[in-house]
């Protein structure tokens, strides 16, 4: 392209030859496939699945071709389009034999070793492999394996090496094996699925009646009116499910047909918006709900129009913004513009007039007249359940609330409000039901609310598991127990492993409990928990290669935490060739997804972060990209500090970020939160990414703790459980096919410990009695479980219809049945159930 320049100063034919010698750069090669021919082509392709690598589906020419994924951009062939070749004597047997021979690059010898593991096991029936060795001349640690099957790839020779010589390239990504520091066997057939699932456990509950009429006579100006929103929003986070809020305003009648308001005019225009706002609230809205239920978190609008200077709420008249904030507020909840629109219309015409003049008739009616005479007539804000006086605050002060004293009086009184519409005792939530776990409500709980405490995995090797925890994640060991059971020696000894994840003391939280549990005396079925590892192991493949393998099913089985710094833990993970995947997002990366060996599972390290040397492969869609509606990250309540980014020279806002979270891949979704809501002290949760039923992509549900952990349950429709890798049977069930089986299989009833209940969710209560007592009245099964060198006990349930299960551990069990029952079942992993 300099060729006129040369050629000004130094004559074109010095010019000329000096392009002819400067070739141009060659074009990119992007991706790279090698083809092998064989006789049949299914007896080629079942070699490659043998071998573990992943189909790539739906290509036109599969009925001449299989292409397989071999390492990053990197494809493994086999035809039947063209004759393969022939060795009678094998493919060393002669000098006919096919001198080819194609070579799979790992990174040092304990890989080498680790693939010579996985071949050997696959037995001599499927693949002939040699002994590893070194060779000096060539500075590589290698062996040879090939095709037992003539008709398939048996001319050709298959090497595994890795590279002793320093001079050879490292990848550009990590390889395709997983690191996983144990031999993973190749999963068996399970049983087979059954024609239709077993009867649940749980029966759904039926229909809610008629909630609960709470009703609220306030003036909008007032301060008293914020003050008693602000004093039942606590008792709503707990109930709210069972009560409807009605507003009705103070004023009078005027001669024209209008209404004066207590305040005047303004106020009549921040009622009217109050009112319409309550009738055009959308379903749903992108923010942190506070733990109230979708139909009263309209409410939110009314904690932010209370707001003054400043963001306190207002102490006097005068400094209150109403109605001056109304848009400001509807932005700040994401509130549609066409919504905005509505609610503008409604208060400026006849609907938002209406509406006033209804509001005060009911005043009038229920309440009575405002009076200026302290103690008498209906002030701002009077309260009223079922229309019956409940409490007054007016100037401040609380009146004529006769056992209402507290938030758990109030939760009380209408939990019995509404037993008495006719709420099914079952249908009521925790908060109802043992009243003296609640002490306040899911908001403010007393010292025996249930919080998430951790995550418990079946590990093939727990210790593995742990130190991945550890070397990664900046866990502590907590304890490691290694019983000598008596009897058969077991293929895989039972162990468990304990370590605590990293406390942050700001909106980072933390401190979840991993235990991690090989436990292979326990009833598994014929596909059981090691057999889930290794097909899942298969599943995910290469988690840094972003072509192939796209979010699956089995993905949405994620924790979510915060560790150390993201960006450390990527270095990290690069360095020492571990596969993970990411997203991107204004040009951070958001999370780290991450397989825990010997688990079959991943988890997601939370927070926003960046690392300019990141090859492209580890950047890929996650699950949120792929459902209906786009993710929006939650809005924090918590007002901490934001964290300096190391790389990018912005902060990292804790007001737009991810909570800690456990992610479920249920088959019923709402029936998983629904348990979580009546028995575990859950509250359910607005989601963010459009209506529960995201369409014809995904289900969603969600439930949250009062420590903000969220339980994030999800049946995602349109992604296949073997996505597009093609690896049935290897990977046999589905989510919903595996719940049948696990629900099949379990038997709480009788207090069974199947292998699938080391995959459960843990939470910690102050007293388990009073729980206790709540599922035996329901009928609801459960196991119990004691450990007397901790000093706990725990009942272990089931998710209905959903295969998931959950503890509850406490230090208190003083029931006398409870008492009796933890101390005759101790964990015990030598026992067979």
């Amino acid at each position: 392209r300099n060729v006129k320049m040369v050629a000004a100063t130094f004559g074109f034919g010095f010019a000329l030859a000096l392009a002819l010698a400067t070739p141009e750069p060659r074009p990119e090669v992007s991706q790279q496939i090698t083809w092998f021919y064989a006789t049949s082509l299914t007896s080629g392709a079942h070699f490659l699945t043998s071998l573990g690598f992943a189909e790539v589906n739906g290509t036109k020419q599969a009925s001449l071709c299989r292409i397989f994924h071999a390492a990053p951009s990197h494809f493994l062939g086999v035809c039947d389009s063209r004759p393969a070749p022939t060795c009678p004597k094998g493919p060393e047997g002669s000098k006919d034999a096919p001198p080819v021979t194609y070579t799979l690059v790992v990174p040092g010898t304990r890989e080498v070793d680790a693939w010579h593991s996985h071949l050997t096991a696959l037995g001599p029936r499927v693949v002939r492999v040699t002994a590893p060795g070194h060779s000096i001349r060539f500075a590589v640690y290698a062996f040879n394996f090939y095709d037992v099957l003539a008709d398939g790839l048996g001319c050709y020779r298959f090497e595994v090496q890795a590279f002793q010589d320093p001079a050879w390239p490292k990848p550009e990504c990590p390889p395709i094996a997983v690191p996983i520091p144990v031999a993973v066997a190749p999963p068996t057939r399970p049983m087979a699925v059954m024609a239709a699932p077993p009867t649940p456990l749980l029966p759904p509950p039926p229909p809610p009646p008629r909630r609960v009429t709470l009703d609220l006579f306030v003036a909008s100006k007032c301060p008293d009116a914020s003050r008693c929103e602000r004093m039942l929003e606590p008792v709503l986070q707990a109930v709210g499910e069972l009560v409807e809020v009605r507003l009705s305003f103070l004023g009078e009648r005027t001669a024209g047909g209008g209404v004066a308001c207590l305040h005047g005019e303004s106020e009549c225009v921040g009622n009217k918006a109050q009112l319409c706002t309550h009738k055009h609230w959308p379903s749903h809205v992108d923010v942190d709900t506070r733990g109230l239920p979708a139909h009263l978190n309209w409410l939110l609008f009314l904690r932010c129009a209370a707001e003054a200077e400043g963001g306190r709420p207002f102490n006097t008249t005068a400094a209150s913004r109403i109605p001056g904030n109304t848009h400001a507020c509807l932005q700040r909840y994401s509130v549609p513009s066409a919504t905005a629109d509505a609610i503008d219309a409604c208060v400026r015409g006849a609907e938002g007039a209406t509406l006033l003049a209804e509001a005060v008739a009911r005043t009038h009616t229920l309440c009575g007249h405002h009076s200026s005479r302290p103690k008498t007539a209906c002030k701002s804000c009077t309260m009223s359940i079922e229309g019956k006086p409940a409490c007054v605050l007016d100037e401040g002060a609380v009146y004529n609330c006769t056992g209402l004293a507290s938030s758990q009086a109030w939760v009380a009184r209408l939990c019995d409000a509404a037993a008495r519409a006719g709420w099914a005792p079952s249908a009521l939530p925790l908060a109802c039901r043992a009243p003296s776990m609640a002490a306040g409500g899911p908001s403010r709980p007393g010292p025996s609310w249930p919080t998430v405490q951790g995550h418990s995995y079946a590990s093939i090797d727990p210790r593995s598991s742990a130190d991945f925890a550890i070397r990664y994640f900046g866990a502590t060991l907590l304890s490691d127990s290694r019983p000598r059971c008596l009897g058969k020696a077991d293929e895989r000894p039972p162990r468990e492993v304990s370590v605590r994840l990293p406390r942050h003391a700001d909106f980072r939280g933390g401190g979840l409990a991993l235990r991690f549990v090989s436990n292979p005396r326990k009833p598994g079925g014929a596909y059981d928990t090691a057999a889930h590892t290794a097909a899942m192991t298969l599943l995910f493949g290469n988690l840094s290669v972003n072509t192939g393998h796209h979010w699956n099913q089995y993905f949405d089985f994620h924790l979510g935490f915060y560790a150390r710094p993201s960006d450390l833990i990527a270095a990290d993970l690069l360095r020492d060739g571990v596969p993970f995947f990411t997203g991107q997002s204004a040009g951070v990366y958001q999370s780290i997804y991450v397989a825990i060996p010997g688990t079959g599972h991943i988890v997601e390290v939370l927070g926003d972060w960046y690392l300019p040397a990141l090859p492209p492969c580890h950047v890929r869609f996650s699950s949120t990209d792929q459902f209906c509606s786009p993710k929006r990250r939650r809005r924090l309540r918590a007002s901490a500090p934001p964290l300096p980014s190391l790389d990018l020279g912005v902060a990292y806002s804790p007001g737009d970020a991810d909570t800690n979270k456990t992610t479920m891949a249920g088959a019923d979704p709402r029936a998983a939160i629904d348990f979580a809501v009546r028995y575990l002290g859950g509250s359910p949760v607005q989601q963010h990414r459009g209506p529960m039923a995201d369409g014809p992509c995904t289900t969603l549900a969600w439930a949250e703790w009062p420590d903000s952990h969220e339980w994030h349950v999800v049946r995602y429709d349109t992604a296949d459980w073997v996505s597009s890798d093609g690896l049935r049977p290897a990977v046999p069930f589905n989510v919903s096919q595996l719940a049948e089986y696990v629900e099949a299989l379990r038997d709480l009833t009788h207090g069974t410990y199947d292998q699938w209940l080391d995959h459960r969710e843990v939470l910690s209560v102050g007293n388990l009695t009073e729980l206790a007592r709540v599922l035996r009245g329901d009928g609801v099964p459960f196991a119990v479980r004691s450990r007397p060198d901790e000093g706990t006990c725990s009942l272990l349930m089931d998710l209905p219809r959903n295969g998931l299960a959950v503890e509850v551990v406490s230090r208190v069990f003083d029931g006398a049945w409870l008492a009796r029952r933890c101390a005759a079942n101790e964990f015990d992993l030598c026992a067979p159930d």
